[in-house]
C-alpha cells in the first residue's frame, strides 16, 4: 500500500490545537449512517442529545493506538453501551438492544513486511578506512588537523573523563564504577518483567536440549570464575540500594570454536520507559585504526596474534554496579526455585563496557612503559578490541614481545588466551633453529604448548591469514537462505551449485547481502568487489532506477550477477604474501602508488618497492581503494582527478601509520591534463577541481 505521510491539526473543545502525524488512504471504512438514540437517552444522565448525536457520511480521521492518550475514556455505562468522553468531546460505544443500525462493511487488507534496514553506513565506515576526508579548521594548511573520528567533542572528553575518574587498580585488577549521567534511583522496579523474560528463555531453550545444557555450563562458568555470584535472602532484603534486572538471552555463533553459544545481557531493554543503557555515558571512539593495524601487520617477517581472554570479564565492578546488574535463574531441569544473582564483572552489551576494557587496557600498558617499552607499545597501538597483531624482524623478538606482553597484562587481571605465530623468519634461520622451531606454523595455547596443525586458517580483524603459508586468502560465501535469528537457515552454495541453486528471483537486497559478505579492508580483492559495486550501481540507473529494494531485478542484470557469483569463486585461487618484505631486502622502501579511472570507476592501489641485495627490485602490492563514479555523469577528468586525490589520501594514511620510512614516493597517472593541473597552484580552477587540486598540492604531489 502506497501513502503519504500528512501533519493534520486538529482543534478540541477549549480551542487548543492538537498536531497528528496520519497517513493518507483513499477510504478509511464505508459511510457512516445515522442512529436513532430516542430508545437510549433515558440511560445516561445530564446528558444532550446533541452532544453524542453520530454524524453521517464518510470518516475523515482515524486514530490509532500510537495517539492512545486522545482516546475517550468511559464516563458513564449501560450494560454494553458506553458513554465516552475525551478532549474532543462525547461519543457512544458499544451496542445496545434498543439501538438499532445498518452497517456496511468495508474490508481492507494490508500485508506488512517487516525487512532488515539497510545500514550504508558500515559499508561506508569500512571503504573509507584510510582514504577519509581531513578536516581543516578555517585558515589551517598544515594538513595535521587529526583524522575524522578521532577527535572528540567536548561532550565525549567530558564521558571519557567519568570513565577515566571510576577505575581504580586494586591489587591485581580494575575496579570500574560505571559513569552514570542519570541517578540510577530512578530505575523502576523491574523484578516482574525480568521474570516473564526468564520463562521466555527457558521455553525457547527447553526446546533445544543440548543447547540448554550449554547455557546451564555458561551460567555456572560464570559463577566458577566469579563473574558472577549468587546473592543470599540476607543480601537481598538488606541492601537498601538501586536495584535494576537484567535479562539475558543466547547467541549464537556456529563458527565459533570457543564459544558457540554466548549469553548476553539486554542493557537496552526497556521497561516503562526506562533503558539501562540510557543511564550511561559512552565515550568517544578509543579503537585504533583497524586499517592502521594490518598495515603494521604486513611490516615484518614474522607476525604475532594473540587474543585477550573474555575482556570484559577481567575488569571487576562497584558494589552499586553489582545491584543494577541483577539476574534471575533456575535450573529447570531440578524443579529449583528461582535465585537472584548479579554481575561482579563488566557486562558485553553495556553501552561504556567497551571504552572501560579499553581504557583499563591502555591504563595498564601505560603503567609498564618504561618496563616494558616493547609490549606496551603494540599494546597501545596494535589492539583491537581484545585481538592482539603484530610483526617483527625475528621469531626471537617475536616471542620475547608475545611474552612481555604475558607479564604486562597480568598486571591489569587480563590473560592472553594463545598466541599464533606466522612462518619462520626467513633472513634469521639461525635464530630460528637455535629455538627448536621445526614447524612452519606455531600456535602455543596458553600453558599448554599444543601446536596447531597444518594450513592452519586464523581470522585476522576478520581478514582470512593462512598461518602455515603466512598469506592473507578469500573464501567465497554464497547463501540465499532465509535468517533465523540472524542467521542462515541452510549451508552455503558450494561452486558446483552455482548458479542452479541461485533463486530464480534476485532482489537488489538478496545481491547486496551476498556482496556484502566480501570483507576486504586492504583492497586485495578489489578486481571482485569493484565489479560487485559497479553492478549494485546498474541497478540504480536505467529501468532498474525506480525498483525497491524487493522487486525482482531485470533478466539482463540477474544474468550478470549470475556470471559475477560464479566468477566469485576464482576469489579462492587468490593469495596475497602477509609480509610485503621480500627475501634479502636491504636499506629502507619506496612507496609507488598507481591510480586510474573510466566513466563507472576509479581507483589507487599502494605498492611497497624494496632494492634487493643481488641489485634487483621487489615490490609487493600493500593496499588498494576502488570507488564508483556518481549515477549523475561526470566527466573523465574528474574521475581521473578523483582517482588522484584517493591515491593521495591513501598514501598519506600509510606513511602515517607505517613504521619504516619511505625514501622515495611515486606516484603514477595516465591523465596528462591531471598532471599539468596538479602541478599548477588551485587558483583559476572552478570549485570542484580547485578542493582537490588544493588538497593535492597541501600533500607535495610528486611528479
Amino acid at each position: 500500500m502506497r501513502s503519504s505521510v500528512y501533519k493534520l491539526p486538529l482543534i478540541d473543545e477549549s480551542g487548543e490545537t492538537v498536531n497528528f502525524r496520519v497517513y493518507g488512504i483513499d477510504r478509511i471504512s464505508s459511510p457512516m449512517e445515522g442512529i436513532n438514540l430516542n430508545g437510549v437517552m433515558h440511560l445516561f444522565q445530564n446528558i444532550n442529545k446533541q452532544e453524542i448525536q453520530r454524524p453521517n457520511g464518510e470518516i475523515d480521521v482515524l486514530i490509532g493506538y500510537e495517539y492512545a492518550g486522545y482516546h475517550p475514556e468511559r464516563e458513564q455505562s449501560s450494560g454494553h453501551l458506553l458513554l465516552l468522553k475525551n478532549r474532543f468531546g462525547r461519543c457512544l460505544g458499544g451496542s445496545h438492544t434498543s439501538m438499532a443500525e445498518n452497517t456496511l462493511k468495508l474490508i481492507q487488507h494490508a500485508t506488512v513486511h517487516h525487512v532488515a534496514r539497510i545500514n550504508i553506513e558500515i559499508f561506508f565506515d569500512t571503504e573509507s578506512l584510510g582514504v577519509e576526508c581531513s578536516p581543516r579548521c578555517g585558515s589551517c594548511h598544515c594538513g595535521r588537523c587529526p583524522i575524522g573520528g578521532k577527535s572528540f567533542t567536548l561532550k565525549e572528553e567530558r564521558e571519557l573523563n567519568l570513565i577515566e575518574e571510576g577505575l581504580t587498580h586494586e591489587g591485581d585488577h580494575w575496579v570500574a564504577r560505571y559513569p552514570w549521567i542519570r541517578s540510577p534511583d530512578d530505575l523502576p522496579n523491574n523484578k516482574e518483567a525480568a521474570l516473564i523474560m526468564l520463562g521466555s528463555t527457558e521455553k525457547r531453550l527447553q526446546k533445544n536440549k543440548p543447547l540448554l545444557e550449554t547455557y546451564k555450563e555458561q551460567i555456572q562458568d560464570m559463577v566458577q570464575r566469579g563473574v558472577a555470584r549468587k546473592l543470599t535472602q540476607a543480601e537481598i532484603e538488606n541492601y537498601d540500594g538501586p536495584v535494576y534486572y537484567l535479562s539475558h538471552h543466547e547467541v549464537l555463533k556456529p563458527e565459533s570454536t570457543s564459544t558457540p553459544c554466548r549469553i548476553v545481557f539486554n542493557s537496552s531493554a526497556k521497561f516503562q520507559g526506562h533503558s539501562l543503557n540510557n543511564y550511561w555515558a559512552k565515550g568517544p571512539d578509543l579503537m585504533n585504526n583497524l586499517l592502521g593495524i594490518l598495515v603494521r601487520f604486513r611490516e615484518g617477517p614474522v607476525a604475532f596474534v594473540g587474543d585477550i581472554r573474555k575482556m570484559y570479564h577481567a575488569i571487576k565492578i562497584s558494589v552499586l554496579d553489582q545491584h543494577t546488574h541483577r539476574f534471575l535463574w533456575r535450573d529447570v531441569s531440578q524443579d529449583s526455585g528461582t535465585s537472584t544473582y548479579v554481575m561482579t564483572s563488566v557486562s558485553f552489551g553495556d553501552k561504556p563496557a567497551g571504552n572501560i576494557a579499553t581504557v583499563a587496557l591502555r591504563k595498564t600498558a601505560e603503567m609498564q612503559k618504561d618496563d616494558l617499552p616493547n609490549a606496551s607499545d603494540t599494546i597501545l597501538n596494535n589492539t583491537y578490541v581484545d585481538d592482539i597483531a603484530d610483526s617483527v624482524e625475528t621469531m626471537v623478538t617475536a616471542r620475547e614481545t608475545s611474552g612481555q606482553i604475558d607479564d604486562l597484562v597480568k598486571v591489569g587481571g587480563f590473560q592472553i588466551k594463545h598466541w599464533i605465530y606466522s612462518s619462520e623468519n626467513v633472513n634469521d634461520d639461525s635464530a630460528n633453529r637455535s629455538l627448536g622451531s621445526k614447524s612452519v606454523c606455531e600456535k602455543q595455547i596458553q600453558n599448554t604448548g599444543t601446536a596447531c596443525s597444518e594450513g592452519d586458517e586464523q581470522k585476522v580483524l576478520g581478514v582470512r591469514w593462512d598461518s602455515n603459508r603466512d598469506e592473507f586468502c578469500f573464501k567465497t560465501q554464497l547463501n540465499f537462505t532465509p535468517k533465523i535469528k540472524k542467521l542462515r537457515s541452510g549451508p552455503n552454495l558450494t561452486q558446483e551449485q552455482v548458479p542452479a541453486l541461485i533463486p530464480p528471483i534476485l532482489t537488489k537486497r538478496m545481491v547486496l547481502s551476498q556482496i556484502n559478505g566480501i570483507y576486504d579492508p586492504l583492497g586485495l580483492a578489489a578486481p571482485f568487489t569493484l565489479r560487485a559495486k559497479i553492478l549494485m550501481r546498474k541497478l540504480w540507473i536505467g529501468e532498474s532506477k525506480d525498483l525497491t529494494w524487493d522487486d525482482p531485478i531485470p533478466a539482463s542484470l540477474r544474468e550478470e550477477w549470475l556470471r559475477f557469483f560464479i566468477e566469485l569463486f576464482n576469489m579462492e585461487k587468490v593469495t596475497f604474501r602477509r609480509c610485503v618484505k621480500p627475501v634479502g631486502a636491504v636499506g629502507n622502501p619506496a612507496l609507488v602508488m598507481f591510480s586510474d579511472g573510466s566513466d563507472q570507476a576509479y581507483g589507487t592501489c599502494a605498492y611497497v618497492r624494496w632494492q634487493l641485495e643481488n641489485g634487483t627490485f621487489g615490490a609487493n602490492l600493500l593496499a588498494a581503494k576502488s570507488r564508483v563514479t556518481p549515477i549523475r555523469k561526470t566527466t573523465i577528468v574528474r574521475t581521473e582527478l578523483n582517482e588522484a586525490l584517493l591515491s593521495k589520501r591513501l598514501s598519506a594514511f600509510i606513511k602515517k601509520e607505517y613504521r619504516l620510512i619511505f625514501e622515495k614516493e611515486y606516484f603514477f597517472v595516465d591523465s596528462e591534463i591531471v598532471r599539468a593541473m596538479i602541478q599548477k597552484d588551485s587558483y583559476g580552477f572552478n570549485t570542484y577541481a580547485a578542493v582537490r587540486i588544493g588538497e593535492d598540492s597541501r600533500r607535495n604531489f610528486s611528479k
